[in-house]
């Protein structure tokens, strides 16, 4: 597997890794770094390439190198700063403005390997006109090698470019844009999250304006949020109401029309203790009188009933009680009441419950 970790370092460089699976042995990690900076026509640059083995100790490599042969050429490959490896590596020259270089080499003995060292240097030469544009789509690819005499092999990766090169009439080079998703959030359930990248930035502001697209990566087990619950998802804010308590993870990613970047931001929803809101109300009516019931709520205390006679009308309270019953006296020749109740705790009042009617007696007999 492989990825690209976006440094924010002055340098503005990119560094690229993948795992090397041995067979009963730690992973094996291949690195380059590629510069991300102004860059001229003609321009020459060197491409680093180090390994990383731990407690193994790496014995041969071979690696394949791509890269975008209408933006840059290959000059040389050579050997690197680490004694094992600072023999040229084999290589086939006639490669190097074909787009894609195989390099390999030994370890010339040296086996106590330190933790992180080089093993070889690709020299690139910027060939762009001013004004051309064009990826500059570095990718290792393995090729097989030896580490402690036991054969490694690697799954193929197509690793993400490394820095889109864009050679303006002044001979500069695109700067990939910087994502920020803000600070992570914290809101009492039932708030709505606003998720801000207006801390993102193009260091260049090239070659377009940023855009952004805002998603949800990861999310409570039993909540049903998805992207599409995002409110101006691709706007530089964007709004999120968690549907239960837990921790929400958002991603924003920029692009300037050429690199993209992503930075995400952890919403976190908590119970603000008040209690649910009452379900399953009904009310059926004898006479003038009109019981109404609902099922019991957690952590409620007490629950308030509400009542209008007319549908114009607005709800009033009419009492309360601690049990999940409660009985009303109907007033005058109404025909009609309707219902909801509400419940309460020491930190406040739910939501109110669904409404119910219930048509009441007017008291008279109809004679025949």
């Amino acid at each position: 597997m492989g990825f690209i970790k976006n440094t924010t370092s002055s340098a503005l460089s990119l560094m690229l890794l993948m795992l090397i699976s041995t067979p009963n042995q730690a992973d094996v990690n291949v690195t380059f770094t590629v510069p991300q900076r102004d860059l001229q026509a003609r321009e020459v640059f060197e491409v680093p390439v180090y390994l990383t083995d731990g407690a193994v100790n790496v014995t041969s490599y071979a690696l394949r190198m791509r890269f975008s042969n209408n933006v840059v050429k290959v000059i040389d490959v050579t050997g690197g700063n680490f004694p094992g490896f600072n023999n040229n590596p084999t290589t086939d020259r006639n490669g190097f403005d074909s787009g894609v270089i195989d390099f390999t080499a030994n370890n010339q003995g040296f086996l106590n390997t330190p933790n992180m060292y080089e093993v070889a240097r690709v020299r690139f030469e910027v060939i762009g006109f001013p004004g051309a544009r064009g990826e500059v789509d570095v990718e290792l690819s393995p090729n097989g090698g030896i580490v402690n005499k036991s054969d490694f092999t690697l799954e193929p990766v197509n690793l993400s470019p490394t820095g889109n090169i864009a050679i303006d009439d002044q001979g500069r080079v695109n700067q990939a844009p910087v994502a920020n998703a803000g600070a992570d959030i914290s809101i009492s359930l039932g708030e709505i999250a606003s998720m801000s990248g207006e801390g993102s930035n193009d260091p260049d502001n090239y070659p377009a304006p940023l855009t952004y697209q805002w998603s949800v990566s990861a999310v409570p087990a039993d909540s049903s949020i998805a992207n599409s619950d995002i409110v101006n998802a691709d706007q530089a804010v964007a709004q999120l109401m968690p549907d239960v308590a837990g921790q929400y993870t958002v991603q924003v990613l920029v692009s300037d029309g050429v690199d993209v970047a992503i930075d995400e931001a952890i919403v976190t929803a908590v119970s603000n203790g008040l209690p649910g809101g009452p379900t399953n109300i009904m009310a059926r009516a004898k006479g003038r009188h009109v019981n109404v019931v609902w099922d019991a709520v957690d952590n409620a205390n007490t629950y308030s009933v509400y009542r209008r006679l007319d549908a114009e009308a607005e709800f009033v309270e009419i009492g309360a009680s601690t049990n999940t019953v409660f009985v009303d006296n109907i007033p005058g020749q109404s025909q009609l009441a309707e219902y909801y109740v509400v419940s309460e705790n020491e930190n406040g009042e739910s939501a109110p419950s669904d409404t119910v009617q219930v048509t009441v007696s007017t008291g008279r007999r109809l004679r025949r």
